[in-house]
């Protein structure tokens, strides 16, 4: 007789476990190492994969093969159309292009308007800086480029 997992590998993240029995490894090496958790007779015979699904759904009671066929089968006879081979809705027409456009609301948010004073701010030290004026000084809580030219927010 030989020792055997009737159940599947299930592999998540770093684990893996066999489902018949719930034993898992992090390891692969050790996870096929686990000794069966069942025995019985040794059959020389490969099974086929076909044979294994169809035996584990009667095991498990899944019917969702046969359901899957009945609906098809059903949904063929009564003449109903698959979604796939609907017809699709005819695109818009695109507006003529004498046509007057239609302006957009602009809305400019409050975190916009900071990140724009920051950049402006920004740029106005890079000019003092090319020009040789660093005397301006800079205003706590913006941007400003130390001698190593390395971008930094000011304290």
């Amino acid at each position: 007789s030989c020792s055997y997992h009737p159940g599947e590998p299930y592999f998540h993240d770093a684990k893996k476990i066999w489902t018949c029995c719930k034993k898992s490894s992090t390891d692969f090496s050790d996870f096929l190492n686990i000794k069966g958790c069942t025995r019985g007779p040794h059959n020389n015979i490969k099974t086929k994969p076909d044979e294994i699904k169809a035996k584990r759904d009667f095991e498990m009671g899944d019917n969702s093969h046969t359901a899957n066929l009945a609906n098809r089968l059903s949904s063929l006879l009564s003449g109903q159309v698959a979604p796939s081979e609907l017809p699709r809705p005819k695109p818009m027409a695109r507006p003529d292009h004498d046509e007057e456009m239609v302006k957009l609301n602009v809305i400019v948010t409050e975190g916009l308007k900071t990140a724009l004073k920051v950049l402006e701010e920004t740029k106005l030290d890079q000019t003092n800086l090319k020009s040789g004026d660093v005397s301006g000084g800079s205003n706590s809580g913006t941007f400003c480029i130390s001698y190593l030219f390395e971008r930094h927010l000011c304290k």
